[in-house]
């Protein structure tokens, strides 16, 4: 089961969702993009280390910006793209059972591919492999989100596999997300419209966008255009900050194509 925690909480909120929710692991950032072009990253690694040191937790640190070519690989070059492409961490790893992203999808990949080979089976990244469902109850938990906390102890809310209905239901009939459809809703995935965005459009044979910095930015709002969105989710205050930073005029004149 995934637990979703947002990336703004402080160590110690992040160890009481850790706590309450007994991860078995913890997947992060070493860092959060910078909010502006001269702006350094944020550190994230530290602080999830302080919030997992006096437990047995391992974590698994990605690097915030990933290349393009890695992001571009085709399953079959993905193994060649993340041993030679993958940059260092902004933040180095201080705990012996802490590994980096890269590592751990190698190591698995390695272990996957020596069983396949003793069945004599192709690799999964061939993409001709045939996946097989794992039946479920309705009921059954999908993810764990979190209350905010501003009313005491945070509150962990489960999503059953019935919830990822729902989404796939309410982008369907009430936002008109249709296949091939290309929904972008800016958001974090320890927020619950992250795993709604996965669920909504997945689930509707829909494509999401995913934007590797802040929305309030021009950048973003290229990209919007550049990837032709069909849906963008949006709320008064990132509004106000386009209209604020002007980040929907071009260059040399006229308005971002939405």
């Amino acid at each position: 089961v995934v637990v979703c925690i947002a990336d703004s909480f402080s160590s110690a909120e992040i160890k009481q969702r850790l706590d309450a929710s007994n991860a078995s692991a913890c997947i992060t950032q070493d860092a959060l993009p910078p909010r502006k072009p001269k702006a350094e990253p944020t550190p994230l690694y530290p602080r999830v280390r302080d919030a997992v040191d006096e437990t047995s937790t391992p974590i698994i640190v990605a690097p915030y910006r990933w290349p393009a070519d890695i992001m571009s690989a085709q399953l079959d070059d993905f193994v060649l793209a993340m041993g030679s492409a993958m940059p260092e961490l902004c933040t180095p790893l201080t705990r012996h059972i802490d590994v980096t992203m890269r590592s751990c999808i190698l190591e698995g990949l390695a272990i996957e591919s020596a069983e396949r080979q003793m069945y004599n089976v192709k690799p999964a990244w061939c993409g001709d492999m045939t996946l097989t469902p794992v039946p479920t109850t309705a009921s059954e938990t999908s993810l764990i989100l979190f209350s905010s906390g501003t009313t005491g102890k945070p509150k962990p809310i489960p999503w059953s596999q019935v919830t990822a209905v729902k989404c796939a239901y309410d982008a369907a009939y009430h936002m008109g997300v249709r296949p091939g459809d290309r929904v972008c809703w800016p958001t974090s995935f320890g927020w619950m419209m992250g795993p709604w965005l996965v669920y909504s459009s997945l689930l509707n044979d829909a494509a999401f966008l995913a934007f590797d910095g802040p929305p309030q930015s021009a950048a973003f709002a290229q990209f919007v255009s550049e990837s032709h969105a069909t849906l963008l989710g949006c709320v008064p205050s990132l509004v106000a900050a386009w209209r604020a930073g002007r980040a929907l005029e071009m260059p040399g004149g006229g308005w971002v194509d939405w």
